[in-house]
């Protein structure tokens, strides 16, 4: 059985929400010296100018462009609105093995969160973010007794969890912070005038017995089901969204079927050019061709629906046409 994090409310955390971002345009300094103008994120209170960059000989820009490029990033964006602080400006790992190709020497934009620091690191020659990764105390401070610090990466979904002992802290991936403990925040004078609730919160399973216990009965699981398919997990989210997506895989190939109540979007920001109308059962629908992934939406008379994966038309189609109706009972699908 999968293991993961202790009941972790997961955030999505929104790009920008009233009083914590306002779209801007800074005149930075770019690599080859000249002023440009850089799209990107501003957070209120926070003077790029004013970031020390700790490690001056090891850069090729400027501190101020670095740190633009950095804030553009959802994850720190998120951390210093929930009170987060810039710290410095840093190349990490600059002590490499002599033409060592994977020796990180990118600079990074380092904010403290309490004892915790995200690094989100740049490429000043492209102007964009390459990642981002926590730091943690990695050795037991003898004047403090424990918990201590640590950090788990979960193969599965591709996270990292910070974690306080047993007490999950943050958990982010590649674009985005997905959780953060408020509690934390406040014990450290980190959150002393809290952002806005931002997060909608998933909660995940790992079987549809318990997706039918913690769901109920109205779940879009089919019938039908192509060869070496299988369930993997499933997704419900709360206000405003409402959305519940089960989780199909063979291997590393995966589908979902995502349900919203009508008129909901159930796969925003997924591509609708090109879409040609289908028939599922008798019910309309369009399907989307996509570069590695095609879409098919439908409705019924209680939910719009959004399967996406790499299956084609008519595979697709028969998968959505064993999703019956909901009358606001059960479904005719297996355990």
């Amino acid at each position: 059985m999968r293991k993961t994090p202790p009941v972790i409310v997961l955030l999505v955390l929104l790009t920008c929400m009233a009083g914590c971002c306002t779209d801007g345009t800074v005149g930075v300094a770019g690599p080859s010296g000249d002023m440009q103008e850089t799209s990107m994120q501003q957070c209120p209170g926070i003077n790029v100018s004013e970031i020390p960059v700790a490690t001056p000989e090891l850069i090729q820009t400027n501190g101020s462009y670095i740190a633009g490029i950095a804030l553009s990033d959802e994850r720190a964006q998120a951390l210093i609105r929930h009170g987060g602080k810039p710290e410095s400006i840093a190349v990490l790992f600059h002590s490499c093995p002599r033409n060592d190709p994977y020796c990180n020497r990118n600079p990074s934009l380092v904010i403290r969160y309490g004892e915790i620091r995200l690094a989100i690191t740049v490429d000043e020659a492209a102007g964009t973010v390459l990642g981002g990764f926590a730091l943690v105390p990695n050795t037991p401070d003898p004047n403090k007794p424990s918990p201590t610090y640590y950090k788990i990466h979960d193969l599965s979904t591709g996270t990292d969890t910070v974690y306080l002992g047993n007490a999950p802290i943050m958990t982010y991936n590649k674009t985005a912070l997905l959780y953060l403990n408020e509690s934390y925040g406040y014990s450290i004078g980190a959150v002393t005038n809290p952002a806005p609730p931002l997060a909608i919160t998933p909660v995940i399973v790992y079987t549809l017995k318990e997706a039918h216990e913690k769901f109920g009965m109205d779940l879009p699981a089919p019938s039908y089901l192509p060869d070496g398919y299988s369930f993997s997990y499933a997704l419900q989210y709360g206000e405003p969204d409402n959305r519940t997506s089960l989780i199909y895989a063979k291997g590393k190939d995966e589908f979902h079927i995502t349900q919203v109540p009508v008129p909901g979007n159930p796969c925003p920001g997924l591509k609708t050019t090109g879409s040609v109308g289908v028939t599922i059962d008798g019910t309309d629908g369009t399907f989307t061709p996509g570069d590695g992934e095609n879409v098919l939406r439908w409705n019924d008379s209680h939910y719009a629906y959004c399967l996406s994966g790499t299956q084609e038309m008519n595979e697709m189609a028969a998968i959505a046409a064993s999703v019956k109706e909901h009358a606001g009972g059960g479904i005719a699908a297996p355990i």
